[in-house]
Order: C-alpha cells, then sequence, then structure tokens
C-alpha cells in the first residue's frame, strides 16, 4: 500500500475515504481488489495499471455533469465520462443562446450558427482556351469543358452584331440558324459566326453551328462535308454541332442516326444536339455523344412530364430544354419555364427567338432578365441535389430544387408558377447535424432546426431558402465549444 499512501491520505482530507477508488495514482487508476489486480472503473474485469491512460482515453473516469474532458458525457447511470453515440447524450440545446450540442465522430460538439454563406456572382461570359473545346459530361449529365463544369444558357436566333450584349446579360451560348453546306455563302458565314462568339479583348461565347443540313448532301460530296466538318471543329468557340433541328417536320426523319454517325466520323470530339419539338423526340441508336434538346413554347410551365420521358428513353444522355420565344409576352414567362425544366432533370436552358421577334426594349429586358437570373444561379443549377429539403405534398402549382451546396449548405429554391402570392410547407429533414436557417432577403433566421416542418408563405416567386449547416464553436475555445 505505500505506493497509494499518499493518495488516499489527501482525498481523506479533502472528500472522504468512500471516494478512495476515485483518487488513486493516475487519472485513470483504481485500487486494487480482493485478488490484488487493478481492476478498471467499470468493473467489466481485471486489467494492467501500467501504461494504460492513453488507451482508456478518459473513458473510465468518475464524473459529475460538466466535469468530463472536452468531447465527453457523463452517464448518469453509472457516473462515467463516455464516448457518445447518439446526439441525446450531448445535452439539450440552449435556450437562450441557441447552441445544439450533437454528437459527431463520437464526440460532443456544441454547434453554433455562423454568418450566412454568400453566393458568389459569376462573371459574364465564357473563358476559352487556346485550343479547340472537348465537351465531356458527368454522371450527372452535367456539361464538363477543360475541367470546368457548365450550365448552358444559350439564346438562338441573335445577329452577331448582338453577342456583347448577349454576353453581358447572362448567356454563355449562341446557336447559329445558318445551315450548311448547300448554298454558297453558308459555310464562311457559319465560320464568321464562330469568329465572332470568340470576342476579342473580353471574355467570349461558346457557340454551335450546323454540321449538315439537309442531310442529303451528304451522299453528293461526302469527302468535302467531311474536310468542311473537320475545319469548323478546331473553331475556338465551337462548343457542340446543332445535329439535327426538326427532322420530322423537314421529313428527314429516319436520317437522324446515319446523320450523326457522319459527323461522328468526321468529328468525334464534339456533342451532336438532337433538337426536335417535345412530344416527337425519339432516342437515337448511335454512338455518337447526343444531347436531346426537346422544344417548348414558353407559355408551357409543366415541361416536367417530356423532360422525364426522353431523359428515361434517351439512355442516361444530357437533356437540356429550348423554349420557342415569339413575343413580349412570351419573354416573361421565361425564367419560370426554365426552372420547370432545371427542377425536372433539364442540364442547359436555351431560348429560340423567331425571325419576327420584337425589337423593342421591353421584350429585350424581359429576355436580359431571364439570363442574368439564370446565370446568377449558375451554383445552384450545378450542385448535387438533396433530398434533406422536400415539398410536405405535391402541388403543380410550385416547383422547387434542393441543392447540397458548397458540401455544408442544403438551399431549397421554390417557384410558384403561376405567379402572385402563396405558401408551400417543407419538410426539412437534416442527415447529420442541425439546420442554421436564413430567408435570403428578408432577414428571417431560425437556428439549429431539426427535423420539422415548416410553412414558408412568399408574395414573390422565386424565393431561396438556405438551409446552413451547423458548425462547431471557435476550436480551442471550451467557452464556445
Amino acid at each position: 500500500m505505500k505506493r497509494f499512501f499518499p493518495h488516499v491520505l489527501l482525498c481523506a482530507l479533502i472528500l472522504s475515504s468512500a471516494l478512495l477508488f476515485a483518487c488513486g495514482g493516475d487519472e485513470n487508476e483504481t485500487a486494487p481488489d480482493g485478488d490484488g489486480e487493478h481492476d478498471d472503473a467499470s468493473g467489466d474485469g481485471d486489467r494492467e495499471a501500467a501504461d494504460e491512460d492513453d488507451e482508456t482515453d478518459g473513458e473510465s473516469e468518475a464524473c459529475r455533469e460538466g466535469e468530463c474532458p472536452f468531447g465527453r458525457y457523463c452517464d448518469e447511470n453509472d457516473g462515467l465520462c463516455k464516448t457518445c453515440t447518439e446526439d441525446l447524450h450531448c445535452g439539450e440545446p440552449d435556450p437562450s443562446s441557441g447552441i445544439t450540442p450533437v454528437c459527431l465522430n463520437g464526440i460532443c460538439e456544441r454547434l453554433i450558427c455562423g454568418f450566412p454563406h454568400e453566393i458568389p456572382k459569376p462573371s459574364a461570359g465564357v473563358d476559352l482556351p487556346l485550343t479547340p473545346l472537348r465537351p465531356t459530361f458527368d454522371s450527372r449529365r452535367i456539361l464538363h469543358v477543360n475541367g470546368e463544369a457548365i450550365f448552358p444558357i444559350g439564346v438562338q436566333g441573335v445577329a452577331k452584331e448582338q453577342f456583347p450584349d448577349v454576353r453581358d446579360n447572362g448567356f454563355n451560348l449562341v446557336i447559329a440558324s445558318i445551315d450548311c453546306c448547300s448554298q454558297s455563302g453558308e459555310e464562311d458565314a457559319q465560320k464568321e459566326f464562330l469568329q465572332s462568339a470568340k470576342i476579342v479583348g473580353s471574355t467570349s461565347l461558346f457557340a454551335a453551328v450546323a454540321p449538315v443540313w439537309p442531310p442529303e448532301q451528304i451522299e453528293e460530296n461526302p469527302v468535302a462535308l467531311t474536310n468542311s466538318i473537320a475545319e469548323r471543329a478546331n473553331s475556338l468557340s465551337l462548343l457542340f454541332w446543332m445535329g439535327s433541328d426538326r427532322a420530322k417536320a423537314a421529313g428527314y426523319q429516319n436520317r437522324v442516326k446515319s446523320l450523326a454517325d457522319f459527323v461522328r466520323f468526321a468529328d468525334a470530339t464534339k456533342p451532336f444536339a438532337v433538337a426536335e419539338v417535345a412530344e416527337e423526340l425519339e432516342p437515337v441508336e448511335t454512338d455518337a455523344q447526343v444531347i436531346y434538346i426537346p422544344t417548348f413554347a414558353a407559355t408551357n410551365l409543366h415541361p416536367e412530364a417530356e423532360i422525364e420521358r426522353i431523359l428515361e428513353q434517351g439512355g442516361g444522355r444530357p437533356v437540356w430544354a429550348r423554349f420557342k420565344v415569339e413575343s413580349a409576352a412570351d419573354a416573361e414567362n421565361l425564367y419560370f419555364a426554365s426552372f420547370a425544366a432545371i427542377a425536372a432533370g433539364a442540364t442547359g436552358i436555351l431560348f429560340e427567338l423567331e425571325p419576327g421577334f420584337a425589337d423593342d426594349d421591353e421584350t429585350w429586358h424581359s429576355l436580359w432578365a431571364a439570363g442574368q437570373t439564370l446565370r446568377w444561379e449558375t451554383d445552384f443549377w450545378l450542385a448535387p441535389r438533396s433530398s434533406q429539403i422536400r415539398l410536405e405534398s405535391e402541388s403543380s402549382d410550385w416547383a422547387m430544387i434542393s441543392v447540397l451546396y458548397n458540401e455544408k449548405i442544403v438551399m431549397a429554391q421554390l417557384a410558384k408558377l403561376s405567379g402572385g402570392p402563396g405558401e408551400i410547407t417543407l419538410k426539412i429533414a437534416p442527415e447529420s447535424v442541425p439546420f442554421c436557417f436564413y430567408g435570403l432577403g428578408t432577414g428571417e433566421r431560425m437556428d439549429l432546426t431539426r427535423e420539422s416542418v415548416r410553412v414558408f408563405q412568399t408574395d414573390f416567386s422565386p424565393v431561396i431558402h438556405m438551409f446552413q449547416m451547423a458548425e462547431p464553436g471557435i476550436v480551442g475555445d471550451e467557452n464556445e465549444r
């Protein structure tokens, strides 16, 4: 007992001899039992007393609430400090501070809500590389160009003189309504179009042109067309071939597969787009890298059924939605129609302007506003979808996209497609840590929400709700943690 005598005396003076078992030797050491060995604090068996402190790491300490080492909790059942396995071990939320303790990787953390994250505003246009583009698509059908994820926002039917305005108002893609190459001057017009998209001295635009149209030219002079495709493919701005546009209406629907295979032979580096009226678009059996572009009226605020059908039948190939704009009234609906399409799985948005598109300030203002909003939300469209926020009940009046942004923020964007005020109920179901709620533009804030149901009201559309994951306090500051 010589080894234990000084410590036993100290404990007797301070507490009582009844606490001898808590005061022996090192912080994890216990008094010997009847067999002369040192038992662990839980009584589960004998063990060696020496050099065990690092392995036990505080598990055998007797405790009172608030006296355990950082990250441990005090088990009221046996009075020992332990490693947590569930949030309830860590206590209840602080009613005044809003700090909620949770169990993260076996450690009780007291989480706090920091400042809301700000979405960076993307720059206008694109930075084209010095070599021809080699577009690819990932498993979510997101376009990648030279390793960078891109959400294409395109316009078809604008003159090259308008490219700077197109670029500065959110768009990153222009599509030529120029056939090639049955008529004299068409190929040169396409080359000029592609060159103009590469705006010198500033950011540029991606571009797309038709490789061969009409396809009956292939039989007439296939060598010349092959050479023409290979030459135009070297343009630094060419993103994809607008391979087949409304082939059914032109009587060429049965030629789309052979056309795709021909273009792939001449240039396998660029995708081949099949654009068609939505209800008439059918998948194409080809080894070409295909983009499907169903075309809708701009007033169609429910394109989801057709987009989902093409996604299912298209073998995992990307689907971009194109909206035909004929008037200023059409332009007013563009953002909401686009939002519904993206919610259904479209990974690109195109606007097609009719030749008679009104050239007035009001119409262009609506077009530019749609492009600017879509571009500002680019990071949102590219982020992986999340099921942690979802509609409590389905409603055709609302569309919602919920994404995991920056690995720690779940953002739910709602659009009331019919316009006007309304309310919607969301189910908030965090997978791990609680959420901090921030209503962007409203100043509303709700700290540390666990699974719950919440009703949101809005007098305008669209609206973004940001649910930022709560985070530990400042490392090393036990008052915060």
